[in-house]
């Protein structure tokens, strides 16, 4: 077992390198992040657990908090110039990856439409990444009679943008959105 506690790591590029030094579960996920930009891992916990027998998998915990700055991420669409922080936490029991945590970024852009103030929460296993609520998305709830807070918002066109997203990553980043935008103005676009 091994623990490590109060990692810190700036300038981080998300290239090969990194990605082959990391467990075989967060290569797939890292995978979607693109050569671009700069990663900081700051304050951060990491456990792994195994044994001398390698037929038993190593098994791995986090509580990550990440500062992206001009990152690109693809998940469904493609994400660029993000920046801001992400927090995880998540664990891999050696097949099977289940992490989650809040988004806090100041900036990305998506179809060349800049959305800025992020903030929400977001979840991923090895099938399916949501962002915000996946029940709003299933249509199981009505946007209305769940919390802000359990969706993802920005702002964008001078409003609010609240949304939520699946992406099927078994499926090769098959995804299905809703977003309302609220008290914006589409005058200048």
């Amino acid at each position: 077992q091994v623990h490590l506690s109060t990692v810190n790591a700036r300038n981080l590029r998300p290239d090969d390198q990194l990605r082959a030094a990391l467990p075989a579960g967060w290569r797939q996920t890292l995978s979607r992040l693109a050569q671009t930009g700069r990663v900081t891992v700051e304050d951060s916990e990491i456990d792994f657990r195994g044994t001398i027998d390698p037929t038993v998998p190593v098994t791995a915990a986090w509580d990550l908090n990440l500062g992206l700055d001009d990152c690109e991420i693809s998940a469904g669409l493609d994400l660029k110039h993000i920046v801001g922080r992400v927090h995880a936490r998540g664990v891999w029991d050696g097949q099977s990856l289940e992490n989650g945590g809040e988004l806090a970024l100041s900036r990305a852009e998506v179809l060349d439409l800049a959305i800025t103030e992020i903030q929400g929460p977001w979840r991923m296993t090895d099938n399916e990444l949501v962002l915000g609520n996946r029940e709003v998305i299933l249509g199981r709830v009505q946007p209305g009679k769940v919390s802000n807070e359990s969706r993802v918002r920005g702002e964008a066109f001078g409003g609010t943008l609240e949304m939520d997203g699946i992406v099927n990553l078994a499926a090769g980043s098959v995804y299905r959105f809703f977003g309302e935008l609220k008290n914006a103005s589409l005058e200048q676009y």
